[in-house]
Parts: C-alpha cells; sequence; structure tokens
C-alpha cells in the first residue's frame, strides 16, 4: 500500500470515530432532551394531578360544610318543631279571680301581683295573703281555687296529666271530668281526681283531704276516698291520721272558704248540678240571719255598696252601673259616716273589675264604709255609707308586727316600700308638709295598704312633702320607715 493510501485510510478512520463521537453526542443529547421533555412531562401531569386532587378535595369540603348546615338547619329545625310541640302540649291557665293580694312568680323568688286575666304557665308558683283568694282557670274547664294565706305551683300542665302542688294553705280543685289525669299533690302524696270536687289542705297541723264531689285516690296510700269523706296524712290529732272519717257536717256553716266555693260552683253552669256533698250540706243548713248591713242601699252616683263581718274582719262588695272606672277604686274607712279619701283610711283596688275585698279587723269597732272611682289623684262617684261592726281582737292569738321598713320615692305621690320582717296588718303612708319632719299615725295624713303590698301613692297635691311609711298595729303605727321628701 502506498503512503498516501494509507494516509487517506487513516483520514477515513479518523473521520468514523468523530462521526460516532459526534453521533453518540447526538444521541446524548436526544436523550437528555428525551429525558427532559419526560420530567417536564411528569411534572405537568403532577401539577395536573395535584390540580385535580385540590379541585376533588374542595368539592368534598364544599359538599361537606353544605352538608352540615342542612343538618344542623333541619336538627335545629326539629329542635325547634320539638318546642313548639311541648309548648303545644301545655294546657292554658290564667288569673279568673283575684280577690285582695296575689301574686305570681316564674321562679318562686321574684314576685309580682297579679291582676285577672293575667297568664300563668306550667312552673308557675301563686300565692295569696291573709285578705286573698284567687282562681287559676284552665283551658279544659276545671279551676283550681286557693284559699288566703295559700300558695300553690303549677307543676305540669300537660293535657293527659295535670298536677298542681298545694305548698301551703287551702286549695279547692274542681274537675271537669275526661280521659286525662288530673293531681294535687301535698308533700309526698298525690291525689288523683276521679271526676271532682275536693280540697286539699297542707298546714303545719293538718294535711291531708276532703271530697265534696265523685271521688279521689289517694296513689300513697293506695286507697280511693269517697264522696262526703276525708283522710288525714298527718294530723296533731294522731288519732285521726290515715283513717277514712266523714266531714262534719257543721264544716260548711263555719268555714267562709268553702261558703265561697259553693257559690262559685252554683254560679258555674258546669257544676251547678253536680254539688255533691255541697247539696246535702246546704238541705241541711239554716242560713244565718241577714243583718242590715247585708241589704244595700239604693244606688249613689252608679255604685252600690254592701257588706258583712267575718271571722278576720269585714267583708265588701260593690256594684257598678254607668261608671267608667280606667284606673280602679278606693275602699275608704272611718269610725264617723260619711267617709271621705285623703281624710280617712283607704284601700286601693287597681283591678276595675273587681268588686269585692276582705278588710282585716279585729278591734270590735263599729266602722263606717263607702266606695269611690280613683282617677289617679283623687276619688269621685262615692257610694252609699255603710257601718259594720268588726270581730274582737283577741291578743294572744295575732303576733305583732316585725322588722324594718325601706321607703323609696317611685316618682310623682307614688312610692315602694320594702319589707324585711312581718306585717300581718298592713301599713300606712303617712305624710306631712315638709316644715314638720317625721310624720306619723294617728296625727298626720294617713292611708292605708293591707297586708302584703309594696306600693302605694298620697293624697297629696302640689307642694313639698315629707312621707314616711309604717307597720299598723292595734289602731297605730310601729316600726316607721325612713323619711322621704318629695316636692310635687
Amino acid at each position: 500500500m502506498s503512503d498516501n493510501l494509507k494516509n487517506n485510510i487513516d483520514v477515513v478512520n479518523v473521520d468514523d470515530e468523530e462521526a460516532d463521537a459526534i453521533n453518540n453526542t447526538v444521541s446524548i443529547k436526544k436523550s437528555s432532551e428525551s429525558n427532559e421533555n419526560d420530567n417536564r412531562g411528569f411534572v405537568s401531569r403532577l401539577f395536573a394531578n395535584k390540580r385535580i386532587l385540590l379541585i376533588t378535595l374542595a368539592g368534598v369540603l364544599i359538599f361537606s360544610i353544605g352538608g352540615s348546615f342542612t343538618y344542623l338547619r333541619y336538627r335545629n329545625k326539629d329542635n325547634i318543631n320539638q318546642t313548639d310541640t311541648h309548648k303545644q302540649a301545655q294546657i292554658g291557665a290564667e288569673i279568673s279571680v283575684a280577690d285582695g293580694v296575689i301574686e305570681i312568680s316564674k321562679d318562686n323568688v321574684y314576685w309580682k301581683v297579679a291582676k285577672v286575666s293575667d297568664q300563668v304557665k306550667e312552673g308557675y308558683f301563686i300565692k295569696t295573703d291573709a285578705t286573698g283568694r284567687a282562681i287559676v282557670a284552665l283551658d279544659d274547664g276545671s279551676s283550681v281555687r286557693v284559699s288566703s294565706s295559700s300558695s300553690i305551683k303549677l307543676q305540669s300542665l300537660n293535657p293527659g296529666d295535670i298536677k298542681v302542688r298545694n305548698l301551703t294553705g287551702d286549695v279547692y280543685t274542681r274537675v271537669v271530668k275526661s280521659d286525662r289525669k288530673f293531681s294535687v299533690l301535698v308533700e309526698e302524696e298525690t291525689y288523683q281526681a276521679l271526676g271532682t270536687a275536693y280540697r286539699t289542705v297542707n298546714k303545719p297541723d293538718s294535711k291531708g283531704l276532703e271530697v265534696y264531689h265523685s271521688k279521689v285516690e289517694a296513689k300513697k296510700l293506695k286507697q280511693t276516698i269517697p264522696e262526703g269523706k276525708q283522710i288525714l296524712q298527718f294530723s296533731s290529732n294522731k288519732d285521726l291520721q290515715n283513717k277514712v272519717i266523714d266531714i262534719p257536717a257543721d264544716q260548711l256553716i263555719k268555714d267562709e272558704f268553702l261558703k265561697w266555693n259553693l257559690e262559685q260552683d252554683k254560679n258555674s253552669s258546669e257544676f251547678k248540678d253536680k254539688l255533691g256533698y255541697f247539696a246535702i250540706l246546704e238541705k241541711s243548713s239554716t242560713p244565718a240571719p241577714a243583718t242590715p248591713s247585708t241589704v244595700p242601699a239604693p244606688t249613689v252616683s252608679g255604685l252600690s255598696l254592701s257588706g258583712y263581718k267575718i271571722e278576720k274582719g269585714v267583708r265588701l262588695s260593690w256594684s257598678v252601673g254607668g261608671l267608667s272606672v280606667p284606673k280602679g277604686f278606693k275602699i275608704v274607712k272611718s269610725l264617723s259616716p260619711n267617709p271621705v279619701f285623703g281624710r280617712d283610711d283607704a284601700v286601693y283596688i287597681s283591678n276595675s273589675s273587681q268588686v269585692s275585698y276582705d278588710w282585716t279587723i279585729k278591734d270590735g269597732k263599729t266602722y263606717n264604709f263607702r266606695v269611690c272611682v280613683y282617677d289617679g289623684s283623687g276619688c269621685s262617684n262615692y257610694s252609699n255609707n255603710i257601718a259594720i261592726t268588726a270581730p274582737k281582737y283577741e291578743a294572744s292569738s295575732e303576733p305583732a308586727p316585725s322588722g324594718s321598713l325601706t321607703l323609696i320615692h317611685a316618682g310623682g305621690n307614688s312610692f315602694t316600700w320594702q319589707l324585711s320582717g312581718s306585717a300581718p296588718y298592713g301599713y300606712k303612708l303617712v305624710y306631712s308638709e315638709s316644715t314638720k319632719a317625721n310624720p306619723s299615725y294617728p296625727g298626720d295624713n294617713p292611708q292605708f295598704f293591707g297586708a302584703g303590698s309594696t306600693s302605694g301613692s298620697i293624697g297629696a297635691s302640689s307642694g313639698s312633702y315629707n312621707v314616711r311609711v309604717c307597720m299598723y298595729y292595734k289602731g297605730s303605727c310601729v316600726n316607721y320607715s325612713n323619711q322621704v321628701t318629695v316636692n310635687l
């Protein structure tokens, strides 16, 4: 081989190696590019997958939130419906009669004075003072009548199972017969009506039941008590305890609360033909002769007043004819005829539909009474004058007032007071001109307010006055409050 040819072959060989190197470089570059493209595709796919994942998660979250709101909305709706159902399941009740001072409370702590047509609900407490009586009318036609110095709790107003707890004193229950249960509870005993009128008693010396119509089941004793019978689950006389005995035939004549209930039943279209044991007592009773004061004099200025003596004082009642009475009445009392509001003792009756009042007096004196229309500051349209002799006070049976009073000016000629203690005979709100300090009774201008009252007003016109409230006792005053000076 010639040198030139050999050189040509070397050249060719060198070119082939370079070509291979170039090819390898190109291949590596292509591989690198391919890998890079694959990586980019992977990243793109990865980001795409993340977007899908995020969209999916967002959808699940939105669905969950929406589902939660829907659940809560329907759950709340169910709760509301359950609450509404519970409310609808309670039978309605209201104060249909409020004689004297009646108070109601939702919690047995904070009380307010009740008036006719006030609604009362399940769990409410109702109490009367020494002059008060109340009737709670239920929507089914039944009624619960609360005597003076007594209290109850409307424990259940479920239409299928009504429960009233007799906390203190006397309670007379008139039940309209139906398929539902109706019970009055005294301590641990439950007295379930079987169609019925009955009185329950919860006093320190006696606790039990008297049946006046149909029969009553004593659940704990597992006994059915028939009409005309009574049973005492507790008595200071151990011989009477847990024994079914006759109700004394003369009890209706002596018991003012029972006589009042007989009159209520006789005046009711629902109960007048279901008097039961009352009818027997009424036939066997000889009515007491009427006193002259029970016959009202001719109507004067649209008001006619009548009254008579009762065990705790004087019972007054009046009729109204052709008069507007938006702010109630004043009953005025004096030892002299024709008493006048602003000068003589007075009781304020704020309920214009109330037409009776028991005034607690036990001093044996003869008093004159009139009733008048109150206009917010004075009186007009006085009734006829009647004179009634009060029962004689027995010192041994009457506790003296005790404690202290705090007087607060409520604006204008109105005042409120707070009692820490006991004032069983009511209050005197007394006032004098500001030139005289510490007004007192008797002597200065008085306004009388019954036991249980917490507010009142003085009958003064424009001027400056000193005012105090005190506890009424035996014709005078004890335990005076602080003095308040007002400018009217």
